[in-house]
């Protein structure tokens, strides 16, 4: 799979995370904010115990996106690390012997 597709689906999976995250959410026709935004004092502490549970139940999947994301993420980084050094590996044995190629070397011209 090729970097720019990880980074894409690592984008989707991000966004995904963001928007179930503030996502309005209700408990019994009342509004309890969103999964990281608490609703405001001004309802009543037993409305916001009420609300607790929702909220919770939506953090789960919603950390898990944002987490998958960011490993995604972080693994398209690396192999883009990985691959240029690589090739700058692979241009200095051929600048230091020009008229070497790689199919002599023993490696494969692709990446």
């Amino acid at each position: 799979m090729s970097i720019k597709a990880i980074a894409f689906i690592a984008f989707l999976f991000v966004g995904a995370g963001v928007l179930a995250g503030v996502m309005p959410l209700t408990e019994g026709g009342s509004e309890c904010g969103s999964a990281f935004i608490s609703p405001s004092d001004s309802a009543g502490q037993d409305h916001v115990n009420a609300c607790e549970d929702v909220r919770n139940l939506v953090q789960i999947p919603t950390t898990i996106l944002l987490a998958v994301g960011g490993v995604l993420l972080l693994a398209a980084f690396f192999l883009d690390v990985g691959l240029t050094m690589e090739r700058h590996r692979r241009e200095e044995k051929q600048s230091a012997a020009p008229g070497i190629r790689d199919e002599d070397i023993g490696q494969s011209s692709r990446d």
